[in-house]
């Protein structure tokens, strides 16, 4: 435990060995069993970020994951009791036929996507498990669940090591022992019990009826909203580091443990047990059934590969539009057959490169546990994709072409031009392969595959003539994999010897072979792990500790409430075939969020409360997977306002932070949203303060230098990203602030911070609404208001805070004295998916919660939801509140100055961009040099200009 950037995750990479050791200075030893080796262990790391295939259900993840992880002696039956078993546990039962989905599209809820990352490495039982903020973004029951099957697997003999933030008292109760960090440094280490003797003995008393998790991490958490409090709480943690250092207790750990650290010897008789034996051929199958589902699923995926095989069939045929046998047709011929051969090829190649770019990242991560082995991820693939796209794009783009530009009407020849354009398809795939085995990153897997596909095209001899090649790079001929020409006049005239035509198909198929070989090579070598993050030196310090005051403001920040009547919400499921099933995710929901206090959306994992939010604030998108349908009224101050009036007043802090850029650090991310969103008339030095004091305020001055991080960039840590994002949309002091888990990620002491600080702004007349899992009892006071939603997306409760326990106790309810109202309430909502008898009680109670509330709503709450401290507001006022777009002017030199910082601190794009040009001459340098003023180098003076301007 401790707060947020107080190194939790550093540590457990550093004891996973996930870490890039040689950008690492590290002391001192890890050891398991006393081998220094992590694989003398069966160990399974659930990291913060989720890897998982957005197009697969979370009954087909497990399914697919238990195929990969368990032994091959295991029959399918007993293989999907124990994956029923998993859902069970893990509470996924409602959800296993829902889909991962990711933020393009719509699937899982964030707490779901969690259990089931956790699920997949839960099936391999490993004897070590490393979870990094496990319980972030689950409800309080469902957090409670999961560290008691946690519980269980321990005392089973599994060693399981987490960090979690904002455990309630009951999963406290669970722990066995606490390693608690601040700043990177130990301020206890030992049984969880003794941990609040041991800070009592150093004068730090808990109060009464307080949890010993949130008592201990204020303890330890340094205070930089005020530089007071900066420096009392830094002098505290300071000395508690220096008290744990000297105590008894952490000499007698070191000397326990050394004493009780087992010899190599005995350790290494038993051998490692790090891997599965599922076997090669299961895995390849698996890997294959897989890849095909998500292929198919993904039906931009394959449409745009038929549509670029159809366009450019249809644009090549038509300027090679039926070819005639002169001299100029031959010569158009040549055209003709390189844009078959190589240019269909390319597209191709860049094509796979970009999506090779992302699958690898799932690979990556399931080799690292020794899940599937770099040839069997080849071999399945390229098997998925050869019947979906590999035999079928180069088959739709010869049945265009060829017929088009009037070759042989033949059948024995047309299938011999679709056998050396299915060829350079493969060729191209594959060596996309070795592309990104060698660069993960996109742009340099990109830059490699662009300056090969160059050489290979110079060499084709259309460019330059090929016996007019100098001869140190005249052997590359031999190896180029495009000799696109057939006919005696073309080929002698190119000074290409005569050979078979079979002579260059058994060619491109030998380099199909040598690609993959190489791709495996590389893949086999090269292991990606987390890098440390990094810390950029400030220009200028300008810490301003005391809060942004506007010089004045023209606009009325009158303030505005939302009223929601009958409100539902409705999704329909599509793929290539079918329009698919109706799911409905919200279900007549009626409420009004005011301003001046806070307003609460709870439910468990599932339950709607981020569709809730992206309905409100217009952010849902049809597409070709899914189309919305929003049914009821959405009202503006009592009024009709239009979406972009909407979108316009409401800011919105997403669950996920996908949006910060990871070149930049904390303090130029806010100093550049400044910029970008305070008006134009503020000057400067006003924007950077506020940027400042907003980075004080959400105690983010620590990390003020350091790199955001993101996209294999490692950076600040998931709480402080939240605590980034949030800023960002509070420089704007926006009428109404919407927030999607706010403090999911954060430790206690900076969750009641960021509460705080929403608190602060409801008082001046804000309307903030929000989501919120696992709340401390104090963050909720009795005026908020709280809507209380179901599993399936209907209200249970919607109203005044202090009148939600006397609602529930009229119904039988009655709240323990010693648990939270907000706990309490989500206990009550959840349906408990862990047994069959549970789960029939449970949901009949929450069936009967929702009649209920259905009946009352109509009653005394009604009455109460027609009292609105907001002021009535006409539709053209409502329209006034349109905000306008940063003007040209002011935006682009902050968007340019942003945009060169970010880049100069890409050294993979920036190398590559600066490699590309010198590359790119000294090739052209090579090949042409020197041009002759003959006949034969016309042709290469006429392939010269056109690689320039192309």
């Amino acid at each position: 435990m401790g707060a947020s950037g107080s190194g939790k995750t550093s540590l457990l990479n550093c004891l996973s060995n996930s870490f890039r050791n040689h950008r690492l200075d590290v002391s001192g030893k890890v050891l398991y069993n006393g081998d220094p080796n992590v694989r003398a262990i069966r160990s399974a790391y659930v990291m913060q970020d989720d890897v998982l295939l957005p197009d697969l259900t979370v009954a087909e993840t497990l399914g697919y994951a238990a195929r990969l992880r368990l032994p091959s002696s295991i029959g399918p039956n007993e293989r999907q009791a124990i994956v029923e078993n998993v859902l069970l546990e893990l509470g996924l039962k409602d959800c296993k036929s829902t889909r991962i989905g990711n933020k393009a599209r719509k699937g899982c809820s964030g707490g779901e996507r969690r259990r089931a990352s956790l699920g997949v490495r839960l099936l391999c039982n490993p004897s070590v498990l490393f979870l990094d903020e496990v319980t972030t973004g689950l409800d309080a029951l469902s957090a409670l669940q999961l560290v008691r099957t946690l519980k269980h697997l321990a005392a089973k003999g599994r060693t399981v090591v987490m960090t979690i933030h904002q455990p309630r008292s009951e999963i406290w109760a669970l722990f066995d022992r606490l390693v608690l960090l601040s700043e990177g440094c130990l301020t206890y280490s030992g049984p969880a019990i003794d941990s609040i003797q041991h800070f009592d003995r150093l004068g730090h008393k808990m109060p009464a009826y307080h949890n010993p998790a949130e008592f201990l991490t204020d303890l330890t958490t340094i205070d930089t909203r005020r530089p007071d409090l900066a420096h009392s709480s830094q002098a505290r943690v300071k000395s508690l580091c220096s008290a744990w250092k000297a105590s008894p207790q952490h000499e007698k750990a070191v000397r326990t443990q050394e004493e009780n650290t087992p010899s190599l010897a005995m350790v290494r008789s038993h051998g490692p047990s790090q891997g599965f034996n599922s076997g090669f051929c299961n895995s390849v199958t698996t890997q294959t059934a897989r890849m095909i589902k998500t292929t198919w699923r993904d039906p931009l995926g394959i449409t745009a590969s038929i549509l670029e095989a159809v366009a450019l069939g249809i644009i090549a045929g038509w300027i090679f539009l039926k070819l005639d046998g002169s001299l100029s047709g031959i010569r158009s011929r040549q055209g003709a057959l390189y844009c078959a051969a190589v240019l269909q090829g390319y597209l191709v190649l860049l094509q796979e490169t970009y999506r090779l770019s992302f699958d690898v990242v799932l690979f990556d991560s399931e080799r690292a546990e020794g899940v599937v082995g770099v040839l069997s991820f080849l071999l399945s693939r390229r098997i998925s994709k050869l019947l979906l796209e590999d035999l079928v794009v180069p088959l739709i783009f010869s049945a265009i072409f060829y017929f088009l530009a009037g070759f042989r009407l033949l059948a024995a020849q047309f299938f011999c031009f679709y056998a050396v354009v299915l060829l350079c398809h493969l060729v191209s795939v594959s060596f996309a392969t070795v592309c990104v085995a060698a660069f993960r990153d996109f742009a340099c897997a990109s830059l490699v595959a662009n300056l090969s596909f160059t050489i290979q095209s110079i060499c084709s001899g259309l460019f330059v003539q090929s016996d007019r090649l100098p001869v140190y790079v005249r052997w590359i001929k031999y190896i180029a994999y495009v000799w696109p020409y057939t006919g005696s006049y073309i080929i002698e005239s190119l000074g290409f010897p005569f050979a078979s035509l079979w002579i260059p198909m058994i060619a491109l198929a030998a380099f199909v072979v040598v690609f993959i070989t190489t791709s495996a090579a590389l893949f086999s070598l090269y292991v990606p792990k987390q890098a440390a993050a990094t810390t950029v030196a400030a220009d200028v310090d300008n810490s301003f500790e005391e809060d942004f005051q506007s010089p004045g403001s023209t606009t009325d920040h009158g303030a505005l409430d939302i009223t929601l009547r009958n409100y539902s919400l409705c999704l329909q499921q599509r793929n290539l075939l079918r329009k698919g099933t109706v799911l409905s995710l919200l279900k007549s929901i009626n409420t009004t969020f005011r301003p001046n206090v806070l307003n609460f959306i709870m439910g468990p994992s599932g339950s709607g409360k981020t569709s809730l939010l992206d309905m409100i604030t217009q952010r849902l998108r049809s597409d070709l997977n899914a189309q919305y349908r929003v049914e009821g009224e959405l009202l503006l101050a009592r009024a009709i306002a239009s979406p972009s009036v909407i979108r316009s007043v409401c800011s919105y802090v997403e669950q996920d932070d996908e949006h910060l850029i990871p070149t930049l650090t904390v303090r130029e991310t806010l100093r550049y949203a400044a910029g970008l969103r305070l008006p134009s008339w503020i000057p400067s030095h006003l924007r950077s303060q506020r940027a400042e004091s907003i980075m004080i305020k959400l105690g983010l001055k620590g990390c003020a230098n350091t790199l955001v991080g993101g996209m294999g960039k490692s950076g600040i840590s998931k709480g402080e990203k939240r605590r980034v994002s949030i800023g960002v949309q509070l420089l704007t002091e926006p009428r109404i602030l919407v927030l999607d888990e706010p403090t999911s990620g954060l430790d206690a002491f900076t969750a009641s911070s960021i509460i705080e600080i929403l608190r602060s702004l409801a008082a001046e007349g804000k309307t903030i609404i929000l989501t919120i899992h696992q709340p401390r009892a104090r963050q909720v006071q009795d005026s908020d208001h709280i809507l209380l939603l179901a599993r399936t997306g209907t209200p249970v409760y919607a109203g005044v805070a202090q009148n939600m326990l006397t609602y529930f106790s009229h119904l039988g309810y009655e709240c323990p004295k010693t648990t939270s109202q907000t706990d309490f309430a989500l206990d009550l909502v959840t349906v408990d998916l862990q047994s069959e008898a549970k789960e029939l009680e449970t949901s009949q109670k929450v069936l009967s919660l929702i009649a209920a509330w259905q009946e009352h709503r109509t009653t005394e709450l009604n009455a109460h939801e027609d009292h609105r401290t907001g002021q009535i507001r006409s539709p053209a006022q409502i329209q006034t509140y349109e905000r306008k777009r940063t003007s040209l002017p002011v935006a682009l030199p902050i968007l340019l100055q942003r945009s060169l910082v970010s880049f100069r601190r890409t050294s993979s794009v920036l190398d590559a961009r600066i490699f590309q040009v010198f590359g790119f001459a000294i090739i052209m340098s090579l090949f042409w040099a020197p041009l002759r003023a003959d006949y034969k180098d016309v042709q290469s003076r006429v392939g010269y200009v056109q690689q320039q301007m192309g």
